[in-house]
């Protein structure tokens, strides 16, 4: 009969130079993973020579596995940008619950920065004149200006002086009613006449 080694209930373990102290239980979460079936005594674990279990990969990286086999949730910063280096790890622990979660953030997150708009407003010299110029991801143009028979990137507006303010205010508030709230606002600081809005999109 194979010998099936015993590990013990708390488990030190060496991932690329990082240490992580967990349990027996997180690593094993998913019997079916790398993880799974190293800890599960079918096959001999290496060790370093300070007796932690040792795996030759992504130390930084290993957090983010690890802390997705303690909850079943996967949460990464704001700012993280390494999704292919976490992609490689979850696909060598061979964890598809993580690459399921992972994807699941990657697209909302690219969905989430493609929802910002630019508008710029510029009078002429004489005021007689305004251009609004709206810069968006093309069908964020399209899905708000669906009246306009030809919608491209930029959409700039042409009003003339009576019309500029309440026209202004009209797309403004039509921008506002597809969710969008306004980021912040500018104006020239040498011409307060050209003024600037961005607006996010509502989550």
């Amino acid at each position: 009969m194979e010998k099936v080694q015993e590990f013990p209930s708390i488990i030190d373990l060496n991932v690329g130079g990082h240490v992580y102290t967990t349990s027996l239980s997180s690593l094993t979460r998913f019997p079916d993973s790398m993880l799974g079936v190293m800890f599960s005594g079918r096959r001999p674990v290496a060790m370093d020579s300070r007796g932690s279990f040792f795996i030759d990969r992504d130390g930084p990286m290993f957090r983010y596995v690890l802390n997705f086999l303690r909850s079943s949730k996967l949460n990464l910063p704001d700012n993280f940008q390494e999704y292919g280096q976490l992609m490689e790890e979850a696909d060598f622990y061979q964890i598809p619950q993580l690459i399921d979660a992972l994807n699941k953030i990657k697209s909302s997150r690219s969905v989430a920065r493609n929802q910002v708009i630019r508008l710029t407003l510029d009078r002429d010299k004489h005021g007689l004149e305004t251009l609004l110029t709206i810069f968006a991801e093309k069908h964020i143009l399209q899905e708000i200006f669906q009246e306009h028979d030809c919608v491209c990137s930029p959409l700039a507006f042409s009003f003339d002086k009576e019309q500029a303010d309440s026209s202004t205010t009209a797309i403004l508030q039509e921008i506002t009613n597809y969710g969008f709230e306004v980021m912040t606002s500018l104006s020239h600081p040498e011409d307060q006449t050209i003024n600037e809005w961005f607006f996010l999109r509502k989550r």
